[in-house]
């Protein structure tokens, strides 16, 4: 007795399985229809973006090139003009008025402060100190700061409330 084997069964079976594949794969071949679609316009987009990059990259490259001429002149005794915009952009008045701030004692209060960019940075500024060894404290952190140089203390009044005026040159540390 040979008994041949029975595909009846598989073929039922089968047949079940192909009727929810086939809305599977209908939406698997619309998927892949859309993304096949898409990629031009993806592929156009990197390179219109590469193509940004390159310039942007290319405007840093001009500009790092007139930052080293401008600050090559600047070295050399170049124009007066060139040593302001070198100043502006490597000494904001943010960044000075935050470096004397660290060094003012907590009774110590500027009250006005000028800046003047020119072949270097002068500062004037108006300290007032509720003690007069307090003002002093603030004139010995100018001293020793690295940032700041030939200070000239002015005028001052030394009273109840001690008020002076201070001239000095900003130094840029490398």
């Amino acid at each position: 007795m040979s008994r041949e084997p029975d595909f009846s069964t598989r073929l039922d079976a089968s047949r079940s399985r192909k009727r929810w594949e086939t809305p599977l794969l209908a939406v698997g071949a619309a998927l892949f229809i859309a993304s096949v679609g898409s990629a031009p316009e993806a592929v156009r987009n990197a390179r219109e973006r590469e193509t940004a990059i390159a310039a942007l990259r290319q405007e840093v490259e001009g500009l790092r090139g007139r930052l080293r001429d401008l600050e090559a002149r600047r070295r050399t005794g170049g124009d007066q003009l060139t040593s302001q915009l070198v100043l502006t952009a490597e000494a904001p008045p943010t960044r000075v008025l935050a470096e004397i701030a660290e060094l003012l004692p907590p009774d110590v209060r500027l009250e006005s402060v000028g800046l003047a960019y020119g072949a270097r940075l002068e500062v004037e500024a108006v300290a007032v100190a509720r003690r007069p060894e307090s003002y002093d404290l603030f004139l010995e952190r100018l001293a020793a700061s690295p940032v700041f140089g030939e200070i000239l203390p002015g005028p001052e009044a030394r009273e109840a409330e001690m008020r002076g005026t201070l001239r000095m040159a900003y130094r840029r540390v490398p």
